[in-house]
């Protein structure tokens, strides 16, 4: 990512409604795999909010190639193991009872090397929760500042999981509820050419919208809960597991 959006993210995660909701569907998912006392990993942990909630479960290790995402870390105090290298390099193996990779894959050139990476470093039995944006189509500014390689369709991210040896227990796209305003605003922006699509999905909204806007994504629980797959949606999430 640019350094900017470093600098966004750290000011936004704890109250952004993006993030707040995501974080609430993954720890929905986790919260059923029992993981008291675990020893988890975050791939790409960014600013550390994740790593925060990790904690709860048991012991957490970060990591993040960018040393500026690790500072950020550092600075809001997460209590874990922390890693500065590319998920593309890490020569894990099986140490891990559950990991997380949000918003990983899309900025990594071979994403099968790094998929298998984390697979490696999972015991047998274990799980990950990854998420990566959806449809191409919807590339926008944002997914260049955030220096995104591409934009993922279900059935190819499951290609790429099931080639690093994991077993799909559950996979859809997600953010359905948003996925028409969002694409009719990068449309209408691409349309115009109009950079502006970026700082109105960076920016802050008002409190009451940003309430909306988070029980609008969040409400998407009840549907994973009951692993009801979505036609459609801003990004896609997928519960994987270790098998052997």
């Amino acid at each position: 990512m640019k350094s900017e959006q470093y600098s966004l993210m750290h000011k936004n995660e704890t109250v952004h409604w993006y993030f707040r909701a995501k974080y609430s569907i993954v720890l929905s998912i986790l919260d059923r795999l029992n993981l008291q006392g675990a020893n988890l990993i975050d791939f790409g942990c960014g600013c550390g909010r994740m790593m925060q909630l990790l904690s709860h479960y048991g012991t957490v290790t970060g990591v993040d190639m960018s040393g500026e995402a690790i500072g950020y870390c550092r600075e809001i105090g997460v209590q874990g193991t922390l890693v500065q290298c590319s998920i593309e390099r890490l020569s894990f193996e099986g140490v891990y009872d559950a990991a997380v990779a949000l918003d990983v894959l899309e900025h990594i050139e071979d994403d099968a090397r790094a998929a298998k990476n984390v697979f490696r470093a999972l015991k047998p039995g274990a799980s990950c929760i990854f998420t990566v944006p959806a449809f191409q189509s919807l590339w926008s500014e944002h997914d260049e500042n955030l220096m995104h390689r591409r934009r993922y369709y279900r059935q190819g991210l499951i290609l790429v999981l099931e080639s690093a040896g994991f077993s799909i227990e559950y996979c859809s796209y997600i953010n359905f509820w948003l996925f028409i305003p969002i694409f009719l605003v990068r449309f209408f922006c691409r349309l115009l050419g109009v950079n502006r699509s970026a700082a109105l999905e960076n920016s802050l909204p008002a409190k009451p919208l940003n309430s909306l806007l988070y029980h609008l994504f969040s409400s998407e629980r009840g549907f994973i809960r009951r692993k009801l797959r979505l036609p459609f949606g801003i990004s896609i999430i997928a519960l994987c597991t270790r098998s052997r």
